[in-house]
């Protein structure tokens, strides 16, 4: 009578074990933070192959599943108007949930109208002025490339204008008063020391003082009436004068690396975010110092650029990023992203900040994609 009850005990527990492995079960997700529209890896078991036979949803909401991979990885998409909770698993009225949230990120992205491109772009160079984008040069699957196109966010249309006089990647960008400065890069032949003034009224391209070295992925940016650059690898920091055309060398950095992004609030630049490093710099453009300040949280990230909106100003690509940063506190605030983006490029236009191109990673490479981002409220 014992063996028998001891039998039938294993019999019910094998039984159970049987049931709990079909039955569906979250382990964990992937990113455990995200944005409407980001991917998610949820893995598990019990999920099936069958992917009409699921229910995932976001605190409620169902989300678009789009693969399941040998019953035990879900990737799907984060729905519309999602917000902060729990991702359910639901298949053949069972459902399970996540042990943590999904964290809703603040902020929101808008796909706008692509680049009028054949195909993707990355490396390129991205400016606004007087209330129109810009965006220029970059590597679409093949050599450098001299288009330029204007966006107007009023109508969401791209306008071809005149292209830049050299094919390149990797030049550097100065927005001094109304005037682009795009400079240096990778070009046909070996790196470039050439500097080119766009005029988008005049739609005229002008060339000015090649900057003092050859270089390539080298960091420059405008701050009032005059224009820095440099910073690639060991090439010094550079200040121009529009109305001399001429370069003074200030103050060798502290830092120095390749594949920079940075942004200026008043008289102060703010610089980092190198090829595989997360140091962050503030350099004064009055006294000609640098001052290290918090890292950016991820390491490491490179292919970022960044965009001032209303004073706050924010890192964007470079893998899953987009950052708020605060010079007052210097602190560093997450926020919503559209998805995997190294190497693109950005502008703002009034309370807009805008991302375009760049490499979505090893299966989809070159982009020509606009997305819109409209801070938190």
């Amino acid at each position: 009578m014992m063996k028998t009850a001891l039998l039938f005990s294993l019999i019910v527990a094998i039984s159970a074990c049987k049931k709990d492995v079909n039955s569906p079960a979250i382990s964990s997700f992937d990113p455990a933070k995200g944005a409407s529209g980001n991917s998610v890896i949820i893995r598990g078991h019990g999920f099936g192959v069958d992917k009409a036979q699921l229910v995932v949803e976001f605190n409620g909401l169902t989300a678009e599943i789009d693969s399941v991979i040998g019953d035990t990885v879900i990737y799907v998409t984060v729905p519309p108007a999602a917000t902060t909770g729990r991702i359910t698993v639901t298949r053949k009225n069972k459902t399970v949930s996540g042990a943590t949230d999904f964290v809703i990120l603040p902020g929101t992205w808008v796909r706008r109208a692509d680049i009028p491109w054949y195909a993707g772009v990355a490396t390129g160079v991205a400016f606004a002025i007087n209330g129109k984008g810009y965006f220029t040069t970059g590597s679409n699957e093949g050599p450098s490339t001299d288009k330029l196109f204007e966006y107007d966010p009023a109508t969401n249309q791209w306008t071809e204008k005149s292209p830049c006089p050299d094919q390149l990647q990797g030049a550097f960008r100065m927005i001094i008063g109304d005037k682009a400065y795009i400079g240096t890069g990778e070009t046909s032949l070996p790196q470039s020391s050439k500097m080119w003034e766009y005029d988008p009224v005049a739609d005229l391209w002008t060339q000015k003082a090649d900057f003092p070295s050859a270089i390539a992925f080298a960091f420059g940016i405008g701050v009032g009436n005059r224009g820095f650059a440099g910073l690639s690898n060991t090439y010094g920091w550079w200040e121009y004068d529009p109305v001399g055309d001429t370069w003074t060398q200030k103050s060798n950095p502290p830092y120095v690396s390749s594949y920079l992004c940075g942004f200026t609030i008043g008289d102060k630049i703010y610089m980092g975010c190198g090829w595989e490093s997360s140091e962050w710099w503030q350099y004064d453009t009055t006294n000609d110092t640098w001052t290290r300040k918090k890292d950016f949280p991820v390491f490491p990230i490179a292919g970022g650029d960044c965009f001032v909106i209303n004073n706050n100003a924010y890192v964007v690509g470079g893998g899953l990023e987009c950052w708020l940063y605060r010079p007052e506190s210097d602190s560093w605030e997450q926020q919503a992203f559209y998805g995997y983006r190294a190497f693109g490029s950005a502008f703002a236009i009034g309370n807009k900040g805008y991302h375009m191109g760049g490499n979505a990673g090893p299966v989809a490479y070159f982009q020509k994609d606009l997305w819109e981002f409209t801070p938190p409220q």
